[in-house]
């Protein structure tokens, strides 16, 4: 019987062959496990940053609707602030007024006292410039602004700027306690009437300020005019005044 040495070299090559293709599929299967590991936790990762991303959306559009919700109610609440302040302006305005009404009520009546005609000037009416001196003051007191202002000449209209410029510095004034204290003739009708009077006014209308009663003595020029009692008032001078 021959021996044939190559039949066994021909078996352990194939013998070897098979371990190493057994061995190679090994490896190929251990390589694409790590592979698919691998894959999988960069999916894993990738889904956990998007989830991420969208949770950190959802706080910024929250948190924006959050401070647009807060600033509404800021807006709410500054509208309702500003309407309660309106409205206590409104019901101080509607106090002043009615405190000005009564007071207007409870004015003492005036008292114009009118010396008698000046000597060597027969042609003076004392009454008349009188007339016309009450009803400068009582349309002040009573507001009557337009009747009081026309009792001044276009002189002294011009001097004081419209009726609204000149009453503006009126509005809560009430004279009382009128005296012509007296009367001096000037010639060509020009008088002169030295008055005292007592006036009421809110404090930041006050000749000094916060001051609300002050007592006055002011000289007027008058003049022959359409005035109530034929008398215009041309003219002030020597102003002096105390609180009262």
């Amino acid at each position: 019987m021959h021996r044939r040495p190559w039949l066994y070299v021909l078996a352990a090559l194939v013998v070897l062959a098979a371990g190493v293709g057994v061995g190679a599929n090994i490896m190929i299967n251990n390589n694409n496990a790590a592979i698919a590991k691998v894959q999988l936790q960069v999916k894993v990762d990738r889904d956990a940053a998007a989830a991420k991303a969208r949770a950190a959306a959802a706080k910024v559009k929250a948190d924006a609707a959050a401070a647009k919700a807060k600033a509404a109610a800021a807006a709410v609440k500054a509208q309702q602030a500003a309407a309660l302040a309106k409205a206590g302006k409104d019901a101080a305005d509607a106090r002043a007024m009615a405190e000005r009404a009564q007071a207007q009520a409870n004015a003492r009546p005036q008292v114009i006292v009118v010396p008698g005609p000046v000597s060597g000037a027969p042609y003076y009416d004392s009454s008349s410039a009188s007339t016309t001196l009450n009803t400068y003051f009582d349309g002040i007191s009573s507001g009557d602004y337009a009747t009081a202002y026309a009792q001044l000449s276009a002189r002294e209209q011009s001097n004081n700027g419209s009726l609204s410029e000149w009453s503006s510095g009126l509005l809560t004034s009430i004279d009382t306690n009128v005296v012509v204290n007296s009367v001096s003739n000037q010639g060509s009708g020009t008088i002169v009437a030295n008055v005292s009077f007592h006036s009421h006014q809110a404090p930041e209308q006050g000749v000094n300020p916060g001051e609300t009663d002050t007592n006055w003595n002011i000289d007027y020029t008058m003049v022959p005019g359409p005035g109530a009692g034929g008398y215009l008032i041309d003219n002030t001078s020597n102003a002096s005044h105390s609180a009262g």
